[in-house]
């Protein structure tokens, strides 16, 4: 049991990785894009690359992740999973078909409604989105026949080449948002390629109507789901590149970028960790388990609230580190944005009573919240605020979300959250982040002034009583002690 044990978290370790390294990488190009395009063209790609997700959504229609659950689930032996791999092969190739000339032919009237979004980007990209489905199926297979090292060598070499071309296409080139393009093409049509060769060279092309079906149905389940989370996520794009112009596009999705690093770097390696822990915990401990649910939310939320601070205190330096001087206006965007990814961060463990009661069927009700309060504040604010009108809409969705979600949570399953120590949490977070922004306007004293807003953060959490008497006995032994005198 303890080698089984030890090879499932081997693979959840490496599968994490692989999953974080992708948004990890995102982050390593905002340079490049920041130093060699102006905020009008980073506007426009970041745009044309919500466009490549939406697409990539619909293409796939949901294949890859049906494929792995019927790989073990439906098939009923290794022959009709051999099969099942090309029939979704198949089926992919075929909506993918579909939908891209139905795309192809709505994209002027997409670029009619969007001045600043050429149909000359827009139809390449809707073609790489159609070429992106196929790239999917194969880490799909990967993941289902359990070749997790080939699983990260996969997505590693897929990731260093988009990041190579960039480098040659954009930045040696000069070539913009069309060298992003050509680059994104190359290497998405290089993986159809070896996707579907190495497919059909190792598997009989076999169809199945019956695993067709399958696939096509659990995919439909899975779809509405995708979008309602792709509306919340990134059609303020659109909003902003309507109302307002590709130069506030561009600035916005500088800041938000920063304001992703909290969900990226907290939000997502805990929610590949949390279930199979929180599984075993609640099956181990029933009685012990609600306690440590709610001593996890505080100690994420603690981790969050420190990111946030340091992000949002020197957001003005993190831009000019990254971007030239005509981004600067996404510093002010920044601590919204922070917020947004805070409270998003909270949401799994607020899943944990929906997840424990196995009523998986609130997963859209609250996906579906989010994106409906996104849509109806964008359309009432961007056209007032602009991009800050595009930040508290996603503030407000993701708070909803997080509202809905423990409400129904804990109807389910309750679990005592610790509030008065949240509480303390929150108000030693806005002091200290209002403090920081007074200091921020006292001219050459400001970047001292913020350092020491941000090293009394943990004292404003002792003077409110947030430390147990546990965690300072702890703090005293790890805390490093005085050198002796002589």
């Amino acid at each position: 049991m303890l080698s089984a044990l030890r090879q499932l978290f081997t693979q959840s370790v490496i599968y994490g990785l692989g999953s974080v390294a992708g948004s990890m990488v995102s982050f390593l190009l905002i340079p490049l894009y920041t130093h060699h395009l102006s905020p009008a063209e980073y506007g426009q790609l970041e745009t044309i690359l919500a466009t490549y997700q939406i697409g990539l959504i619909l293409f796939a229609w949901g294949m890859a992740s049906s494929l792995y659950g019927t790989y073990f689930g439906r098939c009923q032996d290794e022959i009709e999973r051999r099969t099942l791999v090309t029939t979704a092969v198949f089926m992919v190739l075929a909506v993918a078909a579909l939908m891209t000339a139905v795309a192809l032919w709505a994209a002027p009237m997409l670029a009619n409604a969007l001045p600043d979004l050429p149909v000359h980007h827009l139809r390449p990209v809707i073609a790489i989105a159609a070429l992106g489905a196929l790239g999917l199926l194969p880490l799909s297979i990967l993941r289902a026949r359990q070749k997790p090292h080939l699983f990260v060598a996969l997505t590693l070499s897929q990731l260093l080449l988009t990041v190579g071309l960039n480098l040659y296409h954009v930045g040696m080139r000069g070539m913009g948002v069309n060298g992003v393009l050509l680059s994104m093409a190359i290497v998405q049509g290089g993986l159809a390629v070896v996707t579907l060769g190495g497919i059909f060279w190792k598997y009989p092309p076999r169809f199945s109507p019956r695993l067709a079906w399958i696939l096509l149905c659990w995919g439909g389940l899975h779809l509405p789901n995708s979008i309602a989370a792709w509306i919340t996520q990134l059609t303020d794009r659109y909003f902003l590149l309507f109302y307002t112009t590709a130069t506030q596009v561009g600035i916005y999705s500088l800041g938000n970028k920063i304001g992703m690093i909290v969900m990226i770097g907290l939000a997502t390696p805990f929610s590949l960790a949390w279930p199979a822990y929180m599984y075993s915990l609640a099956e181990k401990d029933p009685q012990g388990a609600p306690r440590i649910f709610a001593a996890a939310l505080t100690y994420l939320m603690l981790a969050a609230a420190t990111a946030f601070l340091a992000l949002s205190l020197f957001a003005p330096e993190l831009i000019a580190l990254i971007a030239n001087d005509s981004y600067q206006g996404a510093a002010e965007l920044i601590p919204l944005l922070l917020l947004s990814s805070v409270l998003a961060t909270a949401h799994p463990v607020f899943l944990t009573g929906v997840n424990l009661a196995r009523r998986f069927g609130f997963y859209l009700l609250f996906t579906g919240i989010g994106a409906g309060v996104n849509l109806a504040l964008n359309c009432l604010l961007v056209p007032r605020w602009g991009a800050m009108g595009a930040a508290s809409a996603k503030v407000a969705s993701y708070a909803a979300v997080a509202a809905v979600t423990y409400t129904v949570a804990q109807r389910l399953h309750p679990i005592p959250y610790d509030w008065g120590r949240l509480g303390k949490l929150s108000l030693a977070c806005s002091g200290i982040f209002f403090i920081g922004q007074l200091a921020a306007r006292t001219g050459s004293w400001s970047l001292p002034l913020r350092v020491l807003a941000l090293l009394a953060f943990p004292l404003a959490l002792h003077a409110l009583g947030f430390y147990t008497a546990q965690e300072k006995r702890h703090l005293k032994r790890i805390l490093p002690r005085r050198a002796p005198t002589g």
